[in-house]
């Protein structure tokens, strides 16, 4: 994965427990994701998820059950880009939280502070969402950042991205 190779580390095996979610590897959490089109992949001390989703239109089924009327509402109304933000963003907490699609219903949209981050309540708590559009594509990401980091985006023929996460102290 680039994200641990740009960082020095030499993650050898990746293990998932019996649900599916990954293992931290010598303390470093990390996340992966792909659709058509798109792979991304981070790693960070702390648990982290992430969620590339390429905008489509969808099943209804799949629709209702990712979002209410009042959560497409807080996202600017339906529309498949914002279907496929929520989608995103909400895979991306989840993945943080090591339970899947399981927790969907227990995921609320609460906020869309800018259109690069979402707020989503699940557990009892907020979780920021970082997101970046490109190539048709959002990728989010959920992780509980340091206030010092900095994320950065780093795409690769548009097929490729790489994400740095910089500036996270020793205390993490």
């Amino acid at each position: 994965m680039d994200s641990a190779r740009r960082l020095g580390l030499r993650l050898m095996n990746l293990d998932q427990d019996s649900k599916g979610a990954p293992r931290p590897v010598d303390g470093w959490h990390w996340s992966i994701s792909h659709t058509r089109g798109m792979v991304c992949g981070v790693v960070y001390p702390a648990p982290i998820g992430i969620d590339v989703e390429r905008v489509q239109q969808r099943r209804q089924e799949i629709v209702a059950a990712t979002g209410s009327r009042a959560e497409y509402d807080v996202a600017g109304g339906f529309r498949w880009h914002n279907f496929t933000r929520i989608w995103s963003a909400k895979e991306a907490v989840l993945k943080k939280a090591g339970c899947g699609l399981a927790e969907l219903s227990r995921c609320v949209v609460v906020a869309t502070p800018s259109p690069r981050a979402m707020i989503i309540h699940h557990r009892g708590a907020l979780h920021y969402v970082h997101q970046t559009f490109q190539s048709g594509h959002y990728v989010s990401i959920s992780a509980d950042i340091a206030d010092d980091a900095e994320i950065r985006w780093d795409w690769e023929n548009d097929q490729k991205m790489h994400l740095d996460l910089e500036g996270w102290g020793e205390d993490l």
